[in-house]
Formats: structure tokens, C-alpha cells, sequence
């Protein structure tokens, strides 16, 4: 009968313990509303040289609401799109290459669009092969190398801690359960 009751005691024990734990481990933060729409980016021409010009057209329309997009491009200089469907400028003058145009689209009360296109700038001659320089990198790297210390979100964790405190708990409940039944077992022999 003594197991008994210490056995209950050890279970009643451990779901006290447990409740605030699995309390704690519930998500409290709202639902995340649902991926924008991906957006549609066209540049036209597709290639140029330094100088040329460029248009890039996209759908940023929100019907009955209010919107703003924004263009950006390290390889052309674009005028602001502001409330328009089009962005025009001209080819930089930089390495030629492949480039990202990018455009973000912004509606009150709704998530942001947002999209990209790639845009090749034309070289005036042929490129030459990059030959590698000895010393190169301006200050040697040493040491291991650093990764990061885990998500960002540490909410990611809250039910395997609270798992883990919970078989904690019950462990040490089933622990104390048996040395004082055994504590108890070896008193009454002794008188």
C-alpha cells in the first residue's frame, strides 16, 4: 500500500510540476498571414551596354488600395516608379555581367510583393580571364571558422526544454518515490 501512495504522489507531483511547463511551451504569437504573391519583372532590353536605355515593366496593382513600388539595380541609374507599373533609366557604367534588377511592391493593410529580373551589362571589348594576384585578401583569415550559435528564434526550443524538464521532473518524483519507500522499508526492519 506504501508503493501506492508514493507512486501517486510522484505521478500527482510531476503534473503539478508539468502544467506550467507545458503552458509555457504553447505558441503565444499571432498566425503569420500568407506569402505575398510573387511578382512579375520583365527588363526590356534584356541586355546593354554602358549608356543604353532600359525599361522595366511589373505588375504592382492592388485592386481598391493604394500602392507604391520601389526599383533598384546596381547595373542601371532608374528614375523612381512611385505609383507606376514602369521604371525607365540607363545602363551604369560597370563590370560587364549579369545583375539583379529588384522591385517592391507596398499596399496598405496587405504584405509587400516583392520580385527580381536579371539584366546583363554588355562589355565594349571582350573580357580577359581574371588571372589571380598573390595577395589578394588584404589581412589573412585564422581560426576556426564561425557558423552562428542557432535560430534566431529561441521560441523554436520551447517544447524540447519542456519535454525535457518534464522527464526531469519525473525522474527525480519517481526518484525521491523510491528512496523513501525504501528508507521507510529498511526503518521498520531494524526496530
Amino acid at each position: 500500500m506504501n508503493i501506492t501512495r508514493i507512486t501517486a504522489t510522484g505521478l500527482l507531483t510531476g503534473a503539478l510540476l508539468l502544467a506550467p511547463a507545458a503552458a509555457l511551451a504553447q505558441e503565444t504569437s499571432e498566425p503569420k498571414p500568407p506569402p505575398a504573391p510573387k511578382l512579375s519583372v520583365k527588363v526590356s532590353p534584356g541586355t546593354g551596354k554602358p549608356g543604353a536605355a532600359v525599361t522595366v515593366t511589373f505588375n504592382c496593382q492592388v485592386p481598391g488600395q493604394a500602392w507604391y513600388s520601389q526599383v533598384t539595380s546596381t547595373a542601371i541609374d532608374l528614375k523612381s516608379a512611385g505609383t507606376s507599373d514602369r521604371a525607365s533609366g540607363t545602363v551604369k557604367d560597370v563590370k560587364p555581367g549579369k545583375y539583379s534588377v529588384d522591385v517592391t511592391c507596398s499596399a496598405r493593410n496587405k504584405p509587400e510583393r516583392k520580385g527580381s529580373a536579371t539584366f546583363t551589362v554588355l562589355g565594349t571589348e571582350p573580357a580577359k580571364p581574371a588571372k589571380p594576384q598573390p595577395g589578394q585578401v588584404a589581412k589573412v583569415p585564422s581560426g576556426g571558422v564561425e557558423t552562428g550559435s542557432g535560430p534566431a528564434d529561441p521560441s523554436a526550443y520551447a517544447g524540447i526544454v519542456a519535454a525535457l524538464f518534464g522527464a526531469t521532473t519525473l525522474a527525480v518524483a519517481a526518484g525521491v518515490g523510491v528512496y523513501a519507500y525504501r528508507r521507510r522499508k529498511n526503518d521498520s526492519n531494524v526496530h
